[in-house]
């Protein structure tokens, strides 16, 4: 089973472009990094993939203890590893290069003495590291599949491409049941790779439960591990793994405390011992942001105006999960309930995929921060996005078949869009025209940049 993903045109337009510098892909474990570029990137377009994994055998970072000149340390570690290496034909990757820091020292050397080389690196929590070759790499973040990346690795394709320009294409009611069974089983699965593969390595036709109980011991494996990483990514900062823990955990408890809904403003009281706001928490914070595992959703309120990062309160957020499937998975819910729409948090659910959806289509956009809006008479919009013209683009998530949108009115008959989207859990008949778009919520993607 080959599982593509939509970075790979990415990589491939680094790979050709002109002033090409070494090559960072970050993002959290297990999103699929290292089957990007050894199963995917590496042998379309190379002869041979030439490794060095830090985590897996620490003992190669002694090849950078001592010179960082490129050809000084390529020929050391050609007869560390056995391998040589061609320059013309071959690929350079060093795995999860955070954890050796004078490997990352080496990229500013690979760039400035050997351009030639392609190399790639791959890491999980560079950003927490205090030395980094600013303006010496070219840098793509890799996030869990996305919906249409689960279709593919459904062997699904061709219903993937009904995603494509929904304004021109009319989505029949048989399609539509279609694609939101499949939408229902993503809500569970999710896009960490380990679990997509565990679900269409079953026959769901068959063994739909077996399937659905193999994907939950690899989320509950993934959350632990993600726990792990806490303590071995926090060592050396002023903030301990298990505060990094407690906030991990809370982003779940505090959506749980309310009911069906909008998710809540972030709370920062009780999360800490003795913690007072968001002062006490900003590191934690900080830190599943920067490891790529949580998202804030920044409240702006009142008279909205562009650019919203001149309205951003950094104290006023939602936070969520980088990942739908963990997120039920840490909630509890099972595939029936997910399926049936059975439980009481859908709104939280529907906007963290949308949320997850959004973050993976604006991979090209320098503000990749995510908006809600809040009115000072209670109306509240789940985001609003700034456009290629810099209009601000309102959307209302829906998580079932009820469309009523009073939020939506109220800011359309204030502001006046050009345009505003409302995504809902069912097909409208309604044409595709004038201000409000009513969209299907697996369809969330095509909004960036419509």
């Amino acid at each position: 089973m080959t599982m593509n993903r939509l970075a790979e045109q990415a990589l491939l337009d680094w790979l050709h472009s002109s002033g090409r510098k070494p090559l960072l892909i970050d993002g959290a474990r297990q999103v699929g990094k290292s089957y990007l570029v050894e199963r995917l990137f590496g042998p379309a377009h190379f002869k041979r993939v030439l490794k060095l994994d830090f985590m897996e055998k620490p003992a190669l970072r002694v090849i950078f203890d001592g010179d960082l000149t490129p050809d000084v340390l390529l020929r050391e570690i050609q007869l560390v590893t056995g391998q040589r290496f061609d320059v013309e034909h071959d690929l350079l990757f060093f795995e999860e290069i955070g954890l050796c820091q004078k490997a990352i020292d080496s990229l500013k050397y690979f760039c400035q003495q050997r351009p030639d080389i392609a190399l790639v690196a791959t890491g999980s929590n560079v950003g927490l590291l205090g030395s980094f070759p600013v303006g010496k790499v070219n840098r793509v973040t890799i996030r869990p599949m996305t919906f249409k990346e689960f279709l593919w690795a459904n062997d699904l394709s061709l219903l993937a491409e009904v995603l494509d320009e929904p304004s021109r294409r009319q989505v029949s009611p048989l399609i539509h049941d279609k694609l939101w069974q499949q939408f229902l089983d993503y809500l569970f699965v999710g896009g960490m790779p380990e679990a997509v593969a565990k679900w269409v390595s079953h026959d769901q036709n068959i063994d739909i439960l077996k399937a659905a109980k193999a994907v939950s011991r690899v989320h509950k494996t993934l959350l632990g591990d993600y726990k792990d990483d806490f303590a071995k990514y926090s060592q050396g900062q002023s903030y301990s793994a298990l505060q990094i823990t407690r906030v991990f955990d809370s982003i779940t408890t505090n959506l749980m405390k309310e009911r069906d809904g909008a998710a809540p403003k972030y709370k920062f009281r009780g999360i800490l011992p003795g913690n007072r706001g968001y002062e006490d928490l900003i590191g934690p914070i900080h830190f599943l942001e920067t490891i790529g595992v949580a998202h804030r959703v920044y409240i702006v309120e009142g008279n909205v105006r562009s650019p919203l990062r001149a309205m951003m309160d950094e104290t006023r957020f939602k936070l969520l999960l980088h990942d739908v499937g963990l997120l039920n998975a840490t909630l509890g819910l099972g595939y029936a309930e997910v399926i049936n729409q059975a439980y009481d948090f859908k709104g939280y659910v529907c906007e963290n995929f949308v949320a997850c959806e959004f973050i993976a289509a604006m991979h090209d956009k320098q503000d990749q921060a995510l908006y809600s809006w809040v009115s000072k008479r209670a109306a509240e919009l789940e985001f609003i996005i700034e456009g290629s013209d810099n209009q601000l683009i309102p959307i209302e998530v829906k998580s079932g078949r009820s469309t009523r949108s009073k939020s939506l009115s109220t800011y359309v008959k204030q502001y006046t869009p050009q345009k505003a989207y409302k995504l809902t859990g069912r097909l409208s008949d309604a044409p595709r025209e004038g201000v409000v778009k009513e969209l299907p919520l697996y369809m969330a993607a095509s909004v960036i940049g419509d």
